[in-house]
Parts: structure tokens; C-alpha cells; sequence
């Protein structure tokens, strides 16, 4: 059986949700940059390389880092008190994140195009995550 990490981690993993989103919305008003060289394995941009190292801005990079370790520790953590009865709940909301996600990425295929694909992608890195995190919390109210 899968271990889960101590409940304590779910307090950090939300203060990297709220660093997160309080940076993307600094991000957003002013123009912040933070310049350095990162190896790339493939990079499209002003500097074209594959396996090259290139000097990138790297604000947007830490934003995506804080929500995705942030989701990571809230999802896999405990509950403070753990029931039996969640990890069938676990279980039930992963394939309904699972599902929901398919039907978001074929109606996608099916009415996106250009940005608007590409936005659907961008999506993806957070859709899992946050719909498991709403139907566990959802079926565990409700439950």
C-alpha cells in the first residue's frame, strides 16, 4: 500500500499554493525578470538549441514549480484524522479527475484550434490535480 506523507505537509503545500498565485499576480501586474542560463533540452525561443544551454526568464518556471509542489504535498498527504473510508474515496475521485480530463482533452481536439489548443494544454499540467482536489473534498463532505 501506497504511503502517504503526514498531514503537516498539506499546511506547506497550500502556503506554495498562496506563494504561487501571490507571484503570478505580481508576475501579471509588473513586468519582473529574473534573467539566468538553465540547460535546455530543446529550446525554441531566441536562443534555438537542443541540449544547449540558454539564458531564459525563469519567474514563470518557480510560479508553475510553487502550484505543482504545492498541489503534490496536498494531494498526497493525509488527512488529519484518516478514515478507512478515504482511501475509496481517493480511489473514486482519482477516476473522476481521470474522466472529466479525457472529455475536456477530446472536446478540445474536437472545437480548439491555435492558441486556444495550446492554452487547453497549459491546462493540463493543473486539470488533474485540482478536479481530484475538489471531488475528494466534495465526496468526503458528502460522503
Amino acid at each position: 500500500m501506497f504511503k502517504l506523507i503526514h498531514y503537516r505537509f498539506k499546511v506547506y503545500g497550500l502556503a506554495f499554493i498562496v506563494v504561487g498565485t501571490i507571484l503570478s499576480a505580481i508576475y501579471l501586474v509588473s513586468d519582473i525578470r529574473l534573467k539566468m542560463p538553465v540547460i535546455a533540452i530543446y529550446s525554441s525561443f531566441l536562443n534555438k538549441g537542443v541540449f544547449a544551454v540558454v539564458e531564459t526568464n525563469i519567474i514563470d518556471e518557480l510560479i508553475l514549480l510553487f502550484f505543482l509542489f504545492g498541489l503534490l504535498m496536498v494531494i498526497f498527504s493525509e488527512e488529519k484524522e484518516e478514515l478507512d473510508c478515504f482511501n475509496k474515496i481517493r480511489h473514486k475521485s482519482l477516476v473522476y479527475a481521470l474522466f472529466i480530463n479525457f472529455f475536456m482533452n477530446i472536446a478540445g481536439v474536437l472545437f480548439l484550434y491555435g492558441d486556444g489548443f495550446y492554452f487547453l494544454l497549459y491546462l493540463n499540467l493543473f486539470s488533474i490535480p485540482v478536479i481530484y482536489l475538489t471531488t475528494f473534498t466534495f465526496l468526503r463532505k458528502f460522503s
